[in-house]
């Protein structure tokens, strides 16, 4: 990664953990909108694993299938595997958050999980330009995970009460800078960079389901597709924009 590559994604990272350390303002200056607010970046959330991960996970499958053709066809397709995999990591551990509120452990595990979640958005950060160089990638990722964080903090807060503001918060945003430095000093392949965004599609989507799902929680249909039709309008002038001038 070269100097300037460096800064843009060091700058990506820091607006992330300011999210973090800033998300309670955020959340009390939008008052009144905040439902509408988080609906809107379960969307985008949603969006972006359709047309941004899976879409990638898809072209790294074609090579597997590609380079492997006598392997098992159940392994050719293992990315897939790894994204419910994450979406049944984090189904167990909110799960086992509810059933075992009383429990030391079952926070324990449950902030650990999160905090393991930002340091895999850190270290992906650190290789956003990877395939498109220059600043749009680092943008456009840090802005869709920083609005897709804060909808969870949002839940995490919920969840953990004054726990989150007094130590929570904190932990995660050390987590992304520490996940963003992982990224820099590790060499990473291809391959392990698909497997670990296939694991984040499939966390973000349960977290998003988990938020924006049940009746309860008073989720607004309308600013939802709001969100997925943001980031499909995005995906497509990016792309278009990429062919172009590629």
């Amino acid at each position: 990664m070269d100097e300037l590559s460096t800064i843009r994604s060091a700058i990506a990272m820091l607006v992330i953990v300011a999210m973090h350390l800033l998300s309670a303002r955020v959340e009390r200056a939008a008052g009144a909108r905040l439902r509408t607010l988080l609906s809107i970046a379960g969307g985008i959330a949603v969006g972006y694993v359709f047309v941004g991960l899976l879409p990638k996970l898809g072209v790294f499958t074609a090579k597997i299938v590609a380079a492997e053709p006598a392997s098992p066809e159940f392994m050719q397709y293992r990315l897939y595997l790894l994204s419910l995999a994450g979406l049944l990591l984090y189904f167990a551990a909110d799960r086992l958050r509810v059933s075992r509120a009383e429990s030391g452990a079952a926070v324990a595990i449950h902030s650990a999980a999160f905090a393991g979640y930002n340091a895999l958005v850190g270290y992906l950060l650190a290789h956003a330009d990877t395939e498109r160089s220059g600043y749009v990638p680092h943008v456009l990722l840090a802005a869709v995970m920083a609005i897709h964080l804060f909808a969870m903090n949002h839940q995490l807060r919920g969840s953990h009460g004054a726990v989150f503001d007094r130590w929570l918060r904190w932990l995660f945003a050390a987590a992304v800078a520490g996940g963003w430095f992982a990224g820099l000093l590790l060499p990473v392949s291809a391959e392990a960079l698909a497997a670990w965004s296939a694991v984040l599609a499939g966390g973000i989507l349960i977290n998003v389901f988990n938020e924006e799902l049940p009746r309860e929680r008073d989720g607004r249909v309308a600013a939802f597709l709001v969100g997925v039709a943001v980031v499909i309008a995005v995906a497509a002038v990016f792309r278009t924009l990429s062919k172009s001038l590629g």
